[in-house]
C-alpha cells in the first residue's frame, strides 16, 4: 500500500507504518484488539490499557510501554 507496512490478523487491519526517511517510521494506523490486545490509535494519539496519549515521540531503543511485571 504506497511504501507501507500493513499487517492484517483474521482480515483486519492491525498495523499500518510508513517509513518517512532512513530514521523515522510513522504509525498510521495501530488496532491490536482483534488479536486481544486493549491497543489503538493512530498517527494523533494512542489509547493503551484505558490510558490515551497524544503528542508524544519516541526515540532511541528503550520501551515505551510495558504492561504486566516482569
Amino acid at each position: 500500500e504506497g511504501g507501507a507496512l500493513v499487517v492484517y490478523a483474521g482480515g483486519k487491519l492491525v498495523l499500518r507504518v510508513r517509513q518517512i526517511n532512513d530514521q523515522r517510521a510513522e504509525v498510521d494506523e495501530l488496532d491490536l484488539r482483534p488479536i486481544g490486545f486493549n491497543i489503538f490509535g493512530n498517527k494523533s494519539s494512542l489509547n493503551a490499557g484505558g490510558m490515551h496519549m497524544s503528542g508524544n515521540t519516541v526515540s532511541g531503543g528503550g520501551t515505551f510501554l510495558a504492561f504486566g511485571g516482569a
